[in-house]
């Protein structure tokens, strides 16, 4: 479903979507390819470290939705709340991986 979330806004990025919205889709992929690390699992299946891999997977999930839920209010009427954008920093200084990823990545 995350992906297949992560295509549609890729796709409904256009050149006149807001800094704001790319910001956001960027934050996106990143918590989406964090999601689907395969070292979760891994540390699922070999219950090695197991919890903290839960943890983990569970947590960009969240991450995923909430920031799914804002790029939606923005694309929808351009606002969203200060509480929106200090998850967002928070989420952006928390994993600083995939610096230069662009959501294109996800278009068919």
């Amino acid at each position: 479903q995350s992906e297949d979330r992560m295509c549609q806004v890729a796709r409904g990025l256009t050149e006149k979507s807001s800094a704001q919205c790319h910001r956001v889709a960027c934050q996106l992929g990143r918590e989406l390819l964090l999601l689907e690390s395969s070292d979760w699992q891994f540390l699922i299946s070999t219950w090695s470290a197991r919890d903290y891999a839960e943890a983990r997977v569970a947590l960009h999930s969240e991450n995923f939705e909430r920031l799914y839920a804002m790029f939606g209010r923005l694309e929808q009427d351009g606002s969203t709340g200060d509480a929106d954008w200090k998850f967002l920093e928070q989420c952006e200084k928390s994993d600083k991986v995939f610096e230069e990823l662009e959501p294109s990545l996800w278009l068919p």
